[in-house]
């Protein structure tokens, strides 16, 4: 009877050396978290994990990268862009506009130099620049640093199927850059910020051609300030 009468209380105490065991492991993971050369080692992991799980499994599978490479050099031979398809009897009448001669250029100067490594070195670099740039947009909006981290590496993991030695990959890193630096001057920092917008559309646009998605996203962020001042204005004359 004892025994019995007892078994709460025992549970009870059970119970609160339970909950202090998992408050001083949670103190100690924080701890350890806080640590610089565990966040350091963290974003490492972060920035190269889809660029090793790339170089794992590497093979040139994208068979536009070989146009562009012949496109490059084309134009490295004639010091111009063409204006009708040369590769091709189909277009060879035809109107063509090389909208990502930059990265045909680019992609053939390296393929020239270093042969199918230098195409390896331009998939890792877009992995890098990509996981880099993503993870410090995210951290502008999330500061806890474990949430960014975590947030980020699912992202990269949900876009890991559209890396590809192409142009649109600019679009990706672009898009990310440029939703930095509007953002960051929509929370009121220096709108000095916004001059490396057309830095970034000069580049963009002689890439790839979807840098009028660039212009859309900016055309957003340009229309907010009016659609705020609209409804402002309704609910003064409503009151």
């Amino acid at each position: 009877h004892r025994d019995l009468h007892s078994f709460p209380t025992r549970r009870s105490s059970d119970l609160r050396e339970a909950t202090r065991g998992v408050r001083r492991l949670r103190r100690g993971l924080n701890a350890i978290g806080q640590m610089p050369v565990v966040r350091m080692l963290a974003l490492i992991g972060l920035y190269s994990y889809t660029a090793l799980r790339m170089i794992r499994n590497f093979g040139v599978l994208d068979p536009d990268i070989w146009w562009h490479m012949a496109t490059g050099r084309w134009i490295l031979q004639h010091h111009a862009l063409p204006v009708t398809d040369p590769f091709s009897m189909y277009g060879a009448t035809r109107p063509w506009l090389v909208y990502s001669w930059a990265f045909d250029i680019g992609v053939q100067s390296l393929f020239a130099r270093f042969g199918y490594v230098g195409i390896l070195l331009l998939h890792i670099a877009v992995h890098v620049l990509v996981a880099v740039a993503l993870y410090h947009l995210v951290k502008s909006l999330l500061p806890n640093f474990w949430q960014g981290v975590a947030l980020t590496a699912v992202s990269l993991y949900a876009i890991s199927h559209i890396y590809a030695p192409r142009p649109g990959m600019a679009t990706v890193l672009f898009t990310i850059f440029e939703l930095g630096i509007l953002l960051a001057v929509r929370r009121g920092e220096s709108a000095k910020k916004l001059w490396i917008l057309p830095l970034i559309f000069v580049a963009w646009a002689n890439i790839h051609i979807q840098f009028v998605y660039g212009l859309g996203l900016l055309g957003v962020f340009a229309f907010e300030p009016d659609r705020k001042s609209t409804r402002l204005n309704s609910s003064h004359i409503t009151i």
